[in-house]
């Protein structure tokens, strides 16, 4: 049985029910400010920066932006780009935090989705 793709999830339990579109070139958030939402990139593809530097790419089917609000500071670590036209399902922190604790398995989704996006990042180092 396939498994339902952490940004799937993340767009049945968001506040607003229709998905937000980004075009390309926009900027959805930057690095350093106060974030209180988490994203499901439901289409297109993502790009994570630092100042000039790409940290990494996002694509369809996962999540970004979780640590603004996991971290107590709630700050943004980079700044995320729209790379192609995008359909984001957005979650907020209440929302995040009652499916972290009544579903397991979103808690393991996500925390595989960062970490195969950690491995990566190190085995480019």
């Amino acid at each position: 049985m396939p498994r339902i793709r952490p940004a799937e999830i993340v767009e049945a339990w968001q506040k607003h029910g229709e998905p937000l579109l980004v075009p390309a070139g926009s900027v959805i958030f930057n690095a350093e400010e106060q974030g209180t939402t988490m994203y499901g990139l439901l289409e297109g593809e993502v790009v994570l920066k630092r100042g000039d530097q790409e940290l990494e790419r996002i694509t369809a089917g996962d999540v970004f932006g979780e640590g603004a609000i996991a971290q107590d500071q709630h700050q943004r670590f980079s700044t995320a780009v729209a790379a192609t036209d995008c359909k984001l399902a957005t979650l907020d922190r209440e929302r995040f935090l009652f499916l972290i604790h009544n579903s397991p398995v979103f808690a393991l989704d996500v925390i595989a989705s960062l970490s195969t996006r950690l491995r990566a990042i190190k085995g480019s180092l």
